[in-house]
C-alpha cells in the first residue's frame, strides 16, 4: 500500500515547507492534506461527493483522461504545484512542455511540478 502513495514527494515537500495550492492526483489528495496538515490545499480529494462539487470533480476527470482544456483547468484552479503519479507522464511533460511549470522531484511514484513563477529552495535538508 505505502508504494502507491507518494512518500518521497512529500517527504520532499515536507523538508522545503512548501505551501499552497496544489492540483494532485485524486487518490492522493487526502493523504497528501493528512501528512501536511492542511499546508497544501488540495483540487479535489476522495471526499469529492461531500466536500467538491459536481463541477469541480468533472474538471478533474478531464486533466486526468487528457480531455481538450485539461490543462486550463490546471491553470485556472490557482495551483502553484502538480503532483502527479509517475506511471502518468504524459501530464507533467505537457506541462514541462508548456514553458510554465517545472519539475522540482521526480521519483519511482510522482512527480512533482512547480509553477515557473514559484520560489523554493530546492536543496533543503530535513
Amino acid at each position: 500500500m505505502e508504494a502507491s502513495f507518494p512518500l518521497e514527494a512529500i517527504d520532499f515537500m515536507e523538508a522545503r515547507r512548501i505551501g499552497g495550492k496544489v492540483f494532485a492526483y485524486y487518490n492522493w489528495g487526502g493523504y497528501l492534506h493528512l501528512r501536511t496538515g492542511g499546508r497544501l490545499q488540495v483540487y479535489i480529494d476522495g471526499r469529492a461527493d461531500t466536500v467538491f462539487d459536481a463541477k469541480t470533480y468533472t474538471e478533474y476527470l478531464s486533466v486526468l483522461l487528457q480531455k481538450p482544456g485539461w490543462s486550463d483547468v490546471i491553470e485556472g484552479s490557482g495551483a502553484e504545484w502538480v503532483l502527479w503519479p509517475t506511471y502518468d507522464p504524459d501530464i507533467a511533460k505537457r506541462l514541462e512542455e508548456s514553458g510554465r511549470w517545472r519539475m522540482v522531484h521526480a521519483d519511482a511514484v510522482a512527480q512533482l511540478l512547480a509553477r515557473r513563477d514559484v520560489v523554493f529552495i530546492p536543496d533543503a535538508k530535513p
